[in-house]
């Protein structure tokens, strides 16, 4: 649970501050053009040295390491092994039971649906009929 949640938060993470605010800080004119190292260019990433670059990846760097120092405090620790503890005591339905579950709870709710719609038609013509 805790690898997952360390994943899940450091994948964010990298995505947000490497990509998305990469993107961002590339805009503003300090730095578009501005290369560093002769215009060297990463072969396999095709990403060329700049200060966004190493600016987005120090701070994506900085919050994975914050994230892995936050997870694995003790209270949020123990929370996470006790989340883990609860999900081993769910017993999952197989695949035919949520077949069968799901499709009585569409047929239940199209039947609902036309049930309603049906008032209304109901309801409006006797408005109409009234005023």
């Amino acid at each position: 649970m805790r690898r997952g949640a360390f994943v899940t938060l450091a994948v964010l993470a990298i995505w947000g501050l490497g990509f998305q605010l990469y993107d961002w800080l590339y805009e503003l004119s300090w730095v578009k053009g501005n290369r560093l190292a002769g215009g060297y260019q990463i072969p396999v990433i095709e990403q060329y040295l700049d200060p966004a670059f190493f600016i987005c990846w120090i701070a994506a760097v900085f919050a994975v390491k914050s994230i892995g120092g936050w997870l694995n405090k003790p209270k949020n620790a123990d929370f996470l092994i006790d989340t883990d503890a609860e999900f081993q005591k769910v017993t999952w339905p197989t695949w035919e039971d949520a077949y069968k579950s799901s499709t009585v709870v569409i047929i239940f709710v199209l039947v609902l649906t036309f049930t309603i719609v049906g008032f209304d038609a109901l309801v409006s013509k006797l408005v109409r009929l009234f005023l």
